[in-house]
């Protein structure tokens, strides 16, 4: 999947200052909106602190992501949601923590919605009452929910009647209020010419409901091109900031609108090809290479990938394989008999490898597993042709067997 969007934030009519904030990240299919709370720069200083934390944990934790994008499984997926919600819990923290220093703590806050966006699937993470729509179909669902009193009151009691209506946008939850945030987190599906609208309440508090339907059935139309899809995303935003606009704008308002197409396919391996390699990069048996080396070796290596309950049974391959593991877990089995479990940054088959010899154990995978598999042929090559980068990666090999030998050592007992 490929994703085309336009955004825009803007004053408004009646503020002296934007207290929106948001992230436009189209290449890592993240996009935030946040609107600060606290008056004159508190909430400035928030929404910009949030998502520029939120901005900063995911990419630092990114190969989080990017195994997910290579194995779609359960596990994966859970831990991808533990991330954004992790993601918005470190930034409660930063603008607790400068609302503490500037002696503003309990106003100083913001709301914070954002969307991950990882192929054919979506994340999002929640805390306030900015809004994400889904558009598709010419029908337009809200996947976030409101965290304002008038929501809970309506939850309580069934409506709003008899509630104070000064007190009805009130919020219940936001980021950096108090030392730590309930985040709402959802996994959504998303499918070729879906639309997701991500905005703060200065832009849905004057857009009706029937009028949202209208703007869905506009925005179901499809581009043709991307080029052509930014185009069109751009005149909606337009069209919806001036709607604001004439409707007075007494909010600053903020607006981000992604559109999901079908990748070409060059893009979708070239895409798969910087995954692998953000992977590998992060990698234990990689922490003396440059970036080149890395992609020298994964560019010439194969990825695979096993299924839970799976069994890898050595020798794998006459000419010889080395097993690196990406993402996963495994089980080392003797006899039935569970003798070590490995995981992520493992390398698996050395002994196989280098002996060309049966081993008495097999692996067991625990979970769906991906793998680079460095075959005999691709090592030969780069001894011959890069000798520096094939030191590197036989030095790695040769501590992990250095690992295997002592542990076993270990567990001989000396009458």
């Amino acid at each position: 999947m490929h994703f085309v969007s336009s955004c825009i934030t803007d004053i408004g009519r009646r503020r002296s200052n934007n207290e929106d904030w948001l992230l436009e990240w189209p290449d890592r299919g993240l996009y935030v909106v946040a609107d600060g709370m606290g008056g004159g720069k508190h909430g400035e200083v928030a929404s910009h602190l949030a998502v520029e934390a939120v901005e900063q944990f995911l990419t630092e934790h990114f190969p989080v992501v990017q195994s997910f994008r290579l194995t779609r499984s359960e596990e994966n997926r859970r831990q991808v949601m533990d991330l954004v919600a992790g993601a918005v819990r470190h930034a409660n923290t930063a603008v607790y923590e400068e609302a503490k220093k500037s002696r503003s703590a309990g106003k100083m806050g913001t709301t914070l919605t954002g969307l991950l966006l990882v192929d054919t699937e979506g994340f999002l993470f929640h805390v306030g009452d900015s809004r994400l729509y889904l558009i598709r179909n010419a029908m337009t669902i809200q996947l976030s929910a409101d965290h304002t009193m008038q929501r809970d009151y309506q939850e309580t009691y069934g409506a709003v009647r008899g509630m104070d209506a000064g007190l009805s946008n009130t919020l219940t939850r936001a980021v950096g209020l108090a030392s730590s945030v309930e985040v709402d987190v959802r996994a959504i599906d998303v499918r070729v010419n879906d639309k997701l609208l991500l905005c703060t309440d200065g832009v849905h508090r004057y857009i009706s409901p029937g009028r949202i339907e209208e703007i869905a059935h506009h925005l179901s139309v499809p581009g043709v091109d991307a080029a052509e899809e930014r185009r069109f995303l751009d005149s909606e935003v337009k069209r919806l900031t001036d709607e604001v606009h004439a409707a007075g704008a007494e909010d600053n308002l903020s607006i981000i609108l992604v559109a999901a197409r079908e990748a070409e396919p060059e893009t979708a391996v070239a895409e798969r090809f910087l995954d692998l390699f953000s992977v590998a990069r992060a990698l234990p048996l990689f922490a003396r290479f440059e970036d080149a080396q890395i992609e020298r070796v994964v560019h010439a290596a194969e990825v695979r990938t096993l299924k839970k309950y799976d069994i890898i049974q050595f020798p794998l391959n006459p000419e010889g394989e080395l097993l690196v593991m990406l993402e996963g877990q495994v089980s080392v089995l003797r006899r039935s008999r569970q003798i070590e479990s490995v995981a992520t940054g493992s390398i698996l088959g050395e002994v196989v490898f280098f002996a060309q010899r049966p081993v008495n154990y097999t692996l067991f995978v625990d979970r769906d597993s991906t793998f680079l598999v460095l075959r005999r042929p691709l090592i030969e090559s780069l001894v011959r042709d890069d000798p520096r980068t094939a030191v590197l990666l036989l030095w790695e090999v040769c501590q992990v067997m250095a690992g295997h030998i002592l542990t076993s050592v270990s567990h001989i007992e000396i009458p």
